[in-house]
């Protein structure tokens, strides 16, 4: 006898986090047939992945090598055109009702105040704004127009207005060739049925100014991983040299000090990360292979390489890259 309700049970999904989780929970709901809602308070998919051109232990693409099964195409693509996949960036949940299998859904579309249907992402906008503030990506090492697109590859392919730092002087508005700046733009109320939710949450930084003895945020050459993995970037400012933020100039020496804002129960951090040795290990890596001039050493507490190859990994940054360990 079929249940009542299993007959009721709404045939979609939605996954909360579009970070490379998310991204890849979303395409195998979506392979499965199932309707999926792929939503991210962010204005594009990806979470910190997009930082990342490259992944240890093999120096290639970090957004494919990343998922637990390896996509046709890149996550971003697949999901952006995946016919059961419909992106909802740049929202945020409101309420949430019901119970397994018949969830309703409230949320929030925030307003971009350009439309994405009539973007072309000509860019003629940002080349006439003339409001500079830190860029998100990579920690604040670079600007930003007051209308940007989040990163070079965004998903959805958009502009959108910080509405906190425009001046309102409708340059963006008189050079749009599709008149998709609208700068009177509201947020949408919008209400989702589903039968489950996914929360893939991702991850966040530590703030590096919990410890102030390493002098982030004193001295101006003091950088945290994520804005040096941003410098090692192609498509960051310097394209991808390691460069000292105070003049420019390639460094001398490179030093890593690991374990910070982990291992420390002063920042209620007891714990082992279990990737910051890896990550370390590439980017000491990318930087001599992108400055062989520059002396490199990673000082240490432990070098916990557990993964396949990740040993291999660490031995071949020392023969052939030169890194120096310190413990």
């Amino acid at each position: 006898m079929t249940n009542e309700r299993d007959v009721d049970k709404i045939g979609a999904v939605l996954v909360v986090g579009a970070g490379i989780g998310g991204m890849q929970a979303a395409l195998l709901t979506a392979e499965a047939g199932f309707k999926t809602y792929l939503l991210d308070k962010a204005p594009a998919i990806g979470g910190l992945m997009p930082l990342l051109d490259r992944t240890f232990p093999t120096d290639t693409c970090g957004l494919c090598t990343s998922c637990p099964t390896q996509p046709a195409y890149c996550p971003f693509i697949e999901c952006d055109r995946h016919l059961n996949i419909e992106l909802v960036p740049y929202a945020e949940i409101e309420g949430l009702e019901g119970e397994p299998g018949h969830y309703g859904v409230s949320i929030t579309r925030k307003a971009r105040y350009v439309d994405a249907e009539l973007c072309t992402g000509c860019g003629d906008c940002v080349a006439v704004c003339p409001v500079e503030v830190p860029r998100e990506l990579g920690g604040g090492l670079e600007t930003r127009r007051a209308i940007y697109r989040p990163y070079p590859q965004a998903f959805p392919d958009t502009y959108l207005i910080d509405r906190e730092h425009c001046t309102e002087c409708m340059e963006c508005v008189k050079i749009c060739p599709t008149q998709a700046v609208d700068l009177n733009m509201e947020p949408q109320r919008d209400r989702f049925e589903v039968g489950a939710i996914i929360l893939t949450l991702g991850a966040s930084a530590f703030d590096a100014h919990q410890k102030g003895e390493y002098g982030f945020g004193h001295y101006e050459n003091v950088l945290t991983s994520i804005q040096f993995e941003r410098m090692l970037s192609l498509t960051s400012p310097s394209g991808g040299i390691p460069v000292r933020p105070s003049d420019g100039r390639v460094p001398k020496r490179i030093a890593f000090i690991q374990c910070v804002g982990s291992r420390d129960t002063l920042v209620e951090r007891g714990y082992c990360s279990s990737m910051c040795c890896m990550y370390a290990i590439k980017q000491a890596t990318l930087a001599r292979e992108q400055a062989p001039e520059s002396e490199v050493t990673v000082f240490y507490m432990d070098i916990r390489a557990f993964g396949k190859d990740f040993d291999r990994y660490f031995e071949r940054s020392r023969a052939e890259r030169g890194v120096v360990y310190r413990p």
